[in-house]
């Protein structure tokens, strides 16, 4: 459940209202998260009307491409929550609205005004950030507990959510109809973005996919596995970017925030939202024991991506950051 005062500021960024009555605020308490309180205010009026008159004035306003600009490439279910929140306190920038993986629907000139962007960006859409000075960052997680992470989270989502904020939440509904095993072996998931080698789909190109959550996969979709340079691509992009983290090694988070020339955290704060979140809409679901059944259904889904993440290892361990 959202709190007011989060309620307020997305209002205030989206629509430019500052002053919201209280019972305006606590019909929008239900939402999962700010990205879909966000997407909900997109899709008004309010907010377009605003979005056309400030991209009339950014066209007619000088595009400073050496503006230093900030990416967040979030990978969902990778601890991007807490890394995110600590990037937004140290850079105290405004944050770009987009947080899906939707970059592509906004003009140009509205995407040259930003210098903060987060979200589940795939690498294909980065290049639409103009700017001779945008950096960008990362965080991996071990691939198969970013999958059992990503199960119980849908798992906790409760009926009638998808409904109530007006998304595509068709995975929620399998992952609610069948336990672990019979999920991750189910054939409509051979090909899903978002769970067959789903970290190194979304740093090697298009994913196809706006919403990480929507099902079933995009027309023509193949198992990663039939792409023999996708992982290539991925690691490329990794070598290439500013910075990235492995969850597991805290060690790696430091020299994000330095390749950013922000200080660097004491302690990354774990955020686990599964557990946070509660509310009519959510109600989290007890861990899963990882049999070795789940371990042989994930195995065909996590076979690219523990490539790429022990190459990122590797990477690291040569820079020194591990």
């Amino acid at each position: 459940m959202l709190g007011d005062d989060e309620i307020r500021k997305i209002f205030t960024l989206l629509t430019g209202r500052t002053e919201l009555p209280d019972a305006l605020v606590a019909r929008h308490r239900n939402f999962a998260d700010a990205a879909a309180l966000g997407l909900h205010l997109m899709r008004t009026d309010t907010f377009r009307q605003r979005i056309a008159a400030q991209d009339s004035r950014a066209l007619s306003a000088p595009v400073d491409m050496d503006r230093p600009v900030t990416v967040f490439q979030h990978i969902p279910k990778a601890g991007g929550t807490s890394l995110h929140a600590t990037l937004a306190a140290a850079l105290d920038q405004p944050l770009f609205p987009e947080r899906r993986n939707g970059l592509g629907n906004w003009p140009a000139a509205t995407l040259a005004q930003g210098r903060f962007f987060s979200g589940h960006f795939d690498s294909a859409t980065l290049a639409l950030i103009p700017g001779r000075a945008v950096r960008v960052v990362t965080m991996l997680r071990d691939p198969a507990a970013r999958l059992m992470s990503l199960y119980r989270y849908l798992r906790s989502i409760q009926p009638g959510a998808a409904r109530k904020q007006k998304r595509n939440m068709n995975l929620v509904r399998l992952a609610r109809a069948h336990d672990a095993a019979a999920f991750f072996a189910h054939p409509a998931l051979a090909a899903h973005p978002s769970i067959d080698n789903a970290q190194t789909r979304q740093l090697a190109g298009a994913l196809g996919l706006k919403s990480w959550e929507s099902h079933p996969a995009p027309d023509g979709a193949q198992p990663l596995a039939q792409d023999s340079t996708a992982l290539p691509r991925a690691i490329a992009h990794l070598e290439a970017i500013a910075g990235v983290a492995l969850l597991e090694h805290p060690a790696t988070v430091p020299p994000l925030f330095d390749a950013l020339g922000l200080e660097p955290p004491p302690v990354l704060p774990h955020s686990n939202r599964t557990d946070e979140n509660s509310g009519t809409w959510f109600d989290p679901a007890p861990p899963v024991e990882v049999t070795d059944k789940i371990r042989f259904a994930l195995t065909a889904h996590i076979e690219i991506d523990t490539q790429l993440y022990y190459a990122a290892l590797q990477m690291l361990t040569e820079r020194g950051f591990v």
